[in-house]
């Protein structure tokens, strides 16, 4: 075999390799559509599976994570991959706190895919929009309760409210009160449906009064009047006194009434009476 034509048939070995090279590398690079919370963006890779893309994108997934299809799913030419990460949902309901995984990033998403409903006047410490990051969020709600309120003399009445406590409670219903008043339950109590909280009204208020002072009678003996006569020696006058009175109201209905200070205004004058000791003659 002549040189020449031994150079052709490796010249021409050498090209068909270099195509069949080609073709190959060409089939095995593929793009596909990565979406990562919902930001998408397009990749290249030589991957054969889902696993592969991911690593590849230097993303790692986690126990909370999500990705679709599986990662053991074969990729093709214009494949698309979601990945979804996990982030922690600490809800407070009504005092009592319970964290939550979920791929959603806003609340109303992860209440609906954890199932989780509250009523409208339910009221949250974020609102339902809220986004979720990668670091979690924390929510807080409190939901309605009916309760019975008696205020003071007032008939009692059901009323909604979303107070965890007693206190709140009357705080949200607007029922403001005095420092002499009392609360049951007491005012850091928990409430719940059904419960019934009574506020007492309890007033004092002081007024003052100028009174009239009885005066003493003194009986003297007089030896000028006979046994059955009587005269008035002197005539007695009334004293006056201005006095105070502390006056305390439950509910409107006087409990307690005392004087708390006297001043006289003007000392009695007491009346002297005279009888007689002197018997008639027979």
């Amino acid at each position: 075999m002549s040189k020449r034509l031994i150079l052709f048939i490796l010249s021409a070995t050498l090209v068909l390799g270099l195509v069949a090279g080609s073709l190959a590398f060409a089939a095995a690079r593929k793009t596909v559509t990565v979406s990562v919370d919902g930001a998408t963006k397009q990749v290249t890779t030589f991957g054969d599976n889902v696993g592969d893309v991911l690593d590849g994108q230097g993303i790692t997934l986690g126990r909370h994570d999500a990705v679709a299809p599986s990662l053991d799913a074969a990729v093709d030419e214009g494949s698309r991959i979601a990945v979804s990460y996990g982030r922690p949902l600490t809800l407070t309901v009504d005092g009592r706190e319970r964290t939550y995984w979920t791929t959603a990033t806003s609340v109303d998403d992860a209440f609906a895919a954890l199932g989780q409903r509250f009523s409208a006047s339910a009221e949250f410490s974020q609102s339902r929009s809220s986004f979720i990051g990668r670091a979690g969020l924390k929510l807080v709600v409190n939901t309605p309760k009916q309760v019975v309120l008696r205020n003071g003399s007032k008939k009692s009445k059901r009323v909604t409210t979303t107070g965890l406590t007693v206190d709140e409670a009357l705080v949200d219903l607007g029922v403001k009160l005095d420092r002499d008043d009392e609360v049951t339950p007491q005012r850091s109590a928990r409430i719940q449906d059904g419960s019934k909280i009574v506020v007492t009204r309890i007033s004092a208020a002081t007024h003052t009064v100028v009174e009239s002072v009885a005066f003493d009678t003194v009986v003297r003996q007089d030896a000028s009047l006979y046994t059955d006569q009587t005269r008035v020696d002197r005539s007695g006058t009334p004293g006056k006194d201005k006095v105070t009175y502390k006056v305390v109201r439950r509910n409107g209905k006087v409990i307690r009434n005392r004087v708390v200070k006297r001043v006289e205004l003007r000392a009695p004058v007491s009346e002297i009476d005279l009888e007689g000791t002197k018997e008639r003659p027979a």
